[in-house]
């Protein structure tokens, strides 16, 4: 079956990102909800998954976040999508200009988690096809933290992301499962179609 696929790649922590990271944040943090710098989508609930294509039955949620970028920096978008039993209760995507992979990876996680907070609070799986999102939520970022998320004298990349996910974290502990991007996995490639479209419709609202 023929999947959408944009370019993505797992970014490494560089003081490029850092600088292009910390001066997209200064620069347009009062243009968010400007649609000529950023686009939100939200589905109608309970939409059947693609024919051929067929998830588990689970007693729980399965949501699946994903982030992309093209090119990296550049315009990128976010999205989610909630499962049960096989079947697509919910899903939401945004778009930004000015920003990285890893930053739309990180706000799909953290858009995933609001929805989580409300709906399902103690019956949720989140999934990422992120290695960087995923071991940095369930390995690194206490590590982080107590180096008050700084790598040598300036911030971290992301710093701003991780403080806010470690919080929610804190307060709904969630651990999150990685899958492989690209393999076949519904939620996944349904994720990574809606933050390609997401791209596509920011972009075409510029033109």
């Amino acid at each position: 079956m023929e999947t959408v696929s944009i370019y993505k790649r797992e970014e490494r922590e560089t003081e490029r990102e850092t600088r292009e990271g910390k001066r997209y944040s200064e620069r347009n943090s009062d243009k968010r909800g400007s649609s000529a710098e950023s686009l939100k989508f939200k589905s109608q609930p309970i939409a059947k998954i693609e024919r051929g294509l067929a998830l588990e039955e689970e007693p729980t949620f399965s949501v699946y976040a994903d982030g992309a970028c093209e090119p990296n920096p550049g315009t990128g978008a976010w999205a989610f999508v909630v499962y049960r039993n096989g079947i697509e209760q919910y899903s939401e995507a945004g778009a930004e200009l000015h920003t990285t992979n890893n930053r739309m990876e990180l706000t799909a996680v953290l858009r995933a988690l609001d929805w989580i907070s409300v709906n399902a609070p103690s019956k949720a799986l989140l999934h990422s096809d992120s290695q960087y999102v995923v071991r940095g939520c369930n390995e690194w970022r206490r590590r982080w933290m107590a180096k008050g998320w700084k790598k040598g004298s300036a911030d971290m990349p992301n710093a701003d992301l991780w403080r806010e996910l470690d919080g929610r974290l804190e307060a709904q502990p969630v651990s999150l499962i990685w899958v492989r991007g690209h393999s076949g996995i519904v939620g996944n490639e349904r994720a990574d179609r809606l933050a390609s479209d997401a791209i596509a419709a920011l972009e075409a609202s510029r033109a």
